[in-house]
């Protein structure tokens, strides 16, 4: 159980945003972009789960 939800979907709301802006200067495939913006955000997130 999640005890503070706001902190997490902050958190990921974060992640989710900042990952745009970095696939903007990055020269990898699509496929290679989504799996590191997925990698990063289960990262960031998975301490608050």
């Amino acid at each position: 159980m999640v005890k503070k939800p706001y902190v997490a979907l902050f958190a990921s709301i974060v992640s989710v945003s900042f990952a745009a802006i970095f696939i903007v200067s990055a020269e990898a495939p699509p496929l290679t972009m989504a799996f590191y913006r997925l990698l990063f955000t289960t990262l960031l997130v998975l301490p608050f789960v």
